[in-house]
């Protein structure tokens, strides 16, 4: 029994010291394991269609659509088209977001002015 304890504790230990290692902004995202944080300016379209991946900002800017809301969200690296049904968005409001990326291809005399953007699919206002 002695044994069982202190195998548990090491274990409970190396997982603690382990978390150290892992850059800030990875420990403070939201969502489900095996989602991947990101800083907004890391993504690329090679990001992959459909991969989720979890970022924060701040709200800087939005539209409304039919049935849907667009909102740009900014951290420290860059800025996002984020797509998503919700109508509470507020400006310089900061959230951690999860959502999925896209590529847009717009291609226009031979030269792509495609854009990434991702579509929330779950959303945590960051408490102040």
């Amino acid at each position: 029994m002695n044994l069982f304890k202190t195998a548990i504790y090491s274990l409970l230990i190396l997982g603690l010291l382990s978390c150290g290692r892992l850059p800030q902004y990875a420990m403070n995202g939201i969502g489900l394991m095996g989602t991947t944080a990101f800083k907004i300016g890391e993504l690329k379209p090679e990001t992959g269609n459909g991969t989720t991946v979890r970022l924060q900002g701040k709200v800087v800017q939005q539209i409304p659509l039919a049935g849907w809301r667009m909102y740009q969200l900014q951290d420290s690296t860059g800025k996002i088209w984020v797509l998503t049904k919700r109508t509470n968005v507020r400006l310089q409001t900061p959230v951690s977001i999860e959502g999925k990326v896209y590529f847009q291809s717009i291609p226009i005399a031979g030269q792509d002015f495609g854009e990434i953007y991702v579509e929330e699919q779950q959303v945590q206002t960051p408490t102040r």
